[in-house]
């Protein structure tokens, strides 16, 4: 847990100037923070080396990938062919596969492809009809197997346990 602003200054008066009394702050900071022994060592080093006990601020370099108008190309990009994947487009727009993935994300929207892959053709119905004329002399062929518990019938080479009729 990161120490307030205010722990931080009582660590620096704490510590001083001598010593001794810099010891002994450490040690009474360390026994009440058993959490983070070593926060208190790391402000002493913050404030020698910057003057302050305050955080450093952290230039974040601006997302390009993610601004607002990416933002509206990718998912407008997406909704004219949905069959794109995430690589092509990246390509196309000039930004990395992993910020479209995160516009996407963002905009609630899937990061896989639409794939059509069953549809119907000219000969599905005559194979239909084939498929259930098939399943139909399957049921007669099935009737003359019966699966029991108590059949013992072991053969050497399928060693299923089964009866035929």
């Amino acid at each position: 847990m990161p120490l307030t602003k205010g722990e931080r200054i009582d660590i620096i008066l704490l510590l001083g100037a001598g010593t001794t009394r810099s010891y002994s702050a450490h040690f009474k900071f360390n026994s009440q923070n058993a959490d983070n022994p070593r926060q208190g060592g790391k402000t002493d080093m913050k404030f020698k080396k910057t003057g302050s006990v305050a955080d450093a601020s952290r230039s974040e370099i601006p997302k390009a990938g993610t601004d607002e108008d990416m933002s509206t190309q990718v998912p407008a990009a997406i909704a004219r062919s949905p069959t794109k994947g995430t690589r092509p487009l990246s390509t196309q727009t000039g930004i990395s596969q992993n910020s479209i993935v995160r516009i996407l994300g963002d905009n609630e929207w899937h990061s896989y492809k639409l794939q059509m892959l069953q549809h119907l053709t000219e000969g599905d119905s005559d194979r239909r009809v084939e498929f259930c004329e098939w399943s139909l002399n399957m049921h007669v062929n099935v009737e003359r197997l019966s699966w029991k518990r108590d059949c013992q019938r072991k053969d050497e080479t399928n060693p299923v346990y089964c009866s035929i009729r």
